[in-house]
Parts: structure tokens; sequence; C-alpha cells
């Protein structure tokens, strides 16, 4: 069997035939050649189904391992906080949010155990994402990037660092059209693209209703962690993390 030099094990390969377990890699005079189950076509999309299966082998091996790398085992509730945005590192926008929720968070029980302050770069939303989650927090709670703009990326940055696909979910696309009917009583809604955008998700995702505005938050559950994605503008956020993620966050720090 053909392995990639970025599988580091036995159980890393086992672990590719789970996740896709009708995609195959060979190599025929020293090039790979790539095939889709049984009927030998050839796709064009095996490089990146491969980088993604790679990324998901990454997440679930550092789970199966232990790698948990400087986790706090006292606190049942520890929280990390990811805010999203280059306004927030230009000083352009006081980060008037990540003061709000950490006031909260404290109120609530939870231990707040670090803030980390992100552009708006897939690459590097991914990077910070995937580290915070080898820490094993019990909640990871994003700020910003959920809108339609073409700088909204928290959601792409998410799916990469969890190596999940972006897939447009319906019930968070009925929740973008319900909220602008209310907007726009008397007006046909069109459903463009970046409105669309606000409904493209990572997989296994569950769309959070947004009392304010149009963006639906996200909720993810990534092995011991759960991820919630906030909207940044304040009164988004804090009618969202008061709606029911004040209440989790209370109920598991006891």
């Amino acid at each position: 069997m053909w392995r990639h030099p970025n599988l580091r094990s036995k159980s890393e390969t086992i672990c590719v035939q789970e996740l896709w377990p009708d995609f195959h890699l060979s190599t025929v005079d020293g090039r790979k050649r790539e095939s889709e189950g049984k009927s030998g076509v050839r796709t064009g999309r095996a490089e990146e189904k491969t980088e993604r299966i790679f990324e998901m082998v990454a997440v679930e091996e550092d789970l199966r391992s232990g790698d948990r790398g400087d986790v706090d085992r006292g606190s049942q509730c520890s929280v990390e906080v990811v805010c999203v945005g280059n306004e927030l590192l230009i000083g352009k926008t006081l980060n008037t949010n990540a003061h709000w929720l950490t006031k909260e968070i404290t109120k609530l029980g939870g231990h707040v155990k670090r803030i980390t302050t992100v552009g708006d770069y897939i690459v590097e939303i991914a990077e910070v994402v995937k580290e915070t989650i080898r820490r094993r927090p019990r909640f990871i709670l994003t700020m910003g990037g959920l809108g339609p703009t073409h700088d909204d990326k928290t959601l792409q940055g998410v799916a990469k660092a969890t190596g999940c696909r972006l897939e447009l979910d319906h019930e968070a696309l009925d929740l973008v059209k319900s909220k602008y009917r209310e907007l726009r009583t008397h007006k046909r809604i069109a459903m463009t693209k970046p409105r669309k955008k606000m409904a493209t998700i990572p997989e296994g995702g569950m769309p959070i209703y947004n009392p304010v505005g149009t963006a639906p938050g996200v909720h993810l559950e990534v092995g011991h962690t759960t991820i919630f994605c906030l909207p940044g503008v304040p009164s988004e956020l804090k009618g969202r993390f008061n709606g029911s993620i004040a209440k989790i966050v209370e109920k598991s720090a006891g």
C-alpha cells in the first residue's frame, strides 16, 4: 500500500481509510495516480481531498494520542476566546467584545485561559484554532468574521482547522431568509451569493439563531471541545451569548 509521507503511523493509514473508504492513492513510475473507487476515473480533486483528510487525521490523532499541550486539568470549564478582525490588530477598533464576554464567562463560573486576536486570513485563523483545539479547553468562542463580505473568513478558517468541508446548511439558510424578511417586509428577498455565504458552515456544525442580526452563529463539536462561532457586532454577540450559550457554560461550570 502506498503511504503519503505525511502519514506518520499505521493508525493514521487506517484512519484515512475509515474517513474516506472509496479514495485510493497508488504510485506508478514514481508518479501519483488518483482514482475514485473501482472506476479508475481521474478525479482532479484528489489532491484537495488528500490534504483535507490529512487535516482531519491530524486533529483525530492528537485527540487519540492524548496530546493535550498545556491543558488545565484543574478546570472543567476552561474557555479560550479567539477574536477575529484586522481592525482589532491595527488599533482601529477597541476590543470591548473580549472585555464583556470574559467578564460574563467569569460570572458564570467559567475560567478564561487565553484570548487570542488574529486577522482576517484563513490560514492564520486555522492555525490559531488548531493550536487552541490541541490544548483541549472545554469551550472555544470565536468572535467576528461571520458576515457576507469577502473579508469575513472565520468559518473558512475553522473548517480548515478541523478538516471539515464547508457546506450550505438549509437550516442556516432558512434563518438568514427569515431575518431578511423581517428587515424588508415589503420587498422580495433575493438570496444572493453573499447572503448564502452566511449559511455556509463547516459540515457537522449546527446553526445558532441570531436574534439581532442576519448572520447565524455556529455550534461545532470537536472531541472534548465545543466551539461556538459568534458575530462580532456587539449587540449580536450579546444577544447570541445570552440567548442560550450562557446557560451551557454555566451548566458546565457546575
